[in-house]
């Protein structure tokens, strides 16, 4: 019997380091035998080795001696330490928004076994958002072999690097702790202002717009809102800090109607916590003067009224400032002036042409008004003509004009 249990021993040592199996014990085989067996392999050099796990149970379901049943699980069993398993730290950064319902996800566990867990950080007081070190632990049983643990609240810890540690428990063997880093960063951008850079928004900017910021944090992500009063939606845009005075340009806002418009602007830092919005504004006014005409007072203009010419508006806006130029087809260059309206049909007065050639002269108008917005051209014509005719002459018919012709004079 003693060869035997040599032979089933050594049997038992190489399926249990090889390949982790359980020994089928023959179901014929006495109780003397089977203890004696088990005594031998908890006995063996190989008891401490933990890489498998020494247990025996026989086949058939007992091993009967006398009125004695003697069942497969009678005896006491070392259990192996759960191994194999790993932890995630499910947020990718841990910052002001998600620190009070962070969680972490175990894989590959063993179901039954118990879990215990361990936040700390390396970071040492101005724990940001109130943090004051310390851990943040807890525990509980695993139901799946992944298994995910949430609403854990790390707002006690310090802004730094932080460390999760856990490890599973089973049959009052503790596997080897697994363990996770992430970055915990709850301090937002602050600090920081905008300004549009254009004093007044009018149709020749409207679609070259900037703003700058002023003390921005670098790295930070921006993004940007313009909005107006007048409705119309609005324009936004996102981008990336790379100076503390970035410039953002090129923004169009033809689509946004006049207005106040309103820029507000936050920084998000790389750990995505946002700052408060930065908030600027100006006028827009992109709307031209429209529906005003002009006449030429005088026509034709001649050599009695060429340097007191005039002409009259209908449906200005008042407040604009017109720019004239007067030109002839017969040539002689312009004559040019500029002011301000007083009423819808301003008059021009005084205005000197005789500079230009006869021929057809036309004249050409445009308002522009306080912000700058050009309205389309208005024209007039009329001729002017200020040669006297020259070169005749005339006869008296009669020689001499008597009684008898005075009436009849030629």
């Amino acid at each position: 019997m003693k060869k035997q249990i040599q032979s089933l021993l050594l049997i038992s040592i190489f399926l249990g380091m090889s390949a982790n199996l359980l020994l089928a014990i023959p179901p014929n085989i006495s109780k003397t035998f089977y203890n004696t067996y088990l005594e031998a392999l908890e006995n063996s050099p190989f008891s401490k080795n933990k890489s498998f796990e020494k247990r025996a149970y026989i086949a058939s379901g007992t091993i009967k001696e006398g009125a004695r049943q003697v069942s497969p699980g009678a005896r006491d069993k070392k259990s192996l330490p759960p191994t194999g398993y790993f932890v995630n730290i499910d947020q990718p950064s841990i910052n002001l928004a998600n620190q009070t319902a962070v969680s972490f996800t175990i894989s590959d566990a063993e179901v039954g076994a118990t879990f215990n867990y361990t936040f700390t950080s390396d970071g040492v007081g101005g724990g940001g958002s109130g943090g004051s070190g310390g851990t943040v632990s807890g525990s509980g049983t695993i139901t799946a072999t992944e298994q995910q643990i949430t609403g854990i609240d790390l707002t006690s810890l310090d802004d730094g690097t932080v460390t999760l540690m856990l490890t599973l428990t089973s049959g009052g063997e503790t596997g080897d702790p697994v363990t996770d880093n992430e970055t915990k960063d709850t301090v937002e951008p602050e600090g920081y202002t905008v300004s549009i850079d254009q004093n007044l928004i009018n149709s020749t900017n409207e679609d070259e717009v900037s703003f700058t910021f002023d003390n921005a944090e670098v790295g930070a992500s921006y993004n940007y809102t313009f909005t107006s009063s007048g409705g119309a939606g609005s324009v936004s845009n996102t981008g990336f800090i790379n100076s503390l005075t970035e410039q953002v340009t090129g923004i169009d806002l033809s689509t946004l109607a006049d207005g106040i418009i309103t820029l507000s602007v936050t920084l998000t830092d790389i750990g995505n916590n946002t700052g408060d919005p930065a908030d600027d504004t100006v006028t827009k006014d992109a709307t031209a003067p429209t529906g005003y005409t002009v006449s030429i007072d005088q026509n034709p203009i001649n050599a009695s009224n060429e340097n007191e010419v005039s002409f009259t508006f209908a449906g200005a806006e008042v407040g604009s400032n017109y720019d004239y130029t007067f030109t002839s087809s017969g040539g002689g260059g312009s004559v040019t002036g500029s002011g301000t309206i007083n009423t819808a049909t301003d008059q021009i007065t005084n205005i000197d042409l005789s500079s230009l050639a006869d021929g057809t002269i036309t004249l050409t108008v445009t308002l522009t008004d306080t912000n700058n917005n050009t309205g389309d051209e208005a024209t007039d014509t009329a001729i002017k003509d200020t040669v006297a005719p020259a070169g005749y002459s005339v006869t008296i018919d009669q020689s001499l004009i008597v009684v008898a012709n005075e009436e009849a004079v030629s």
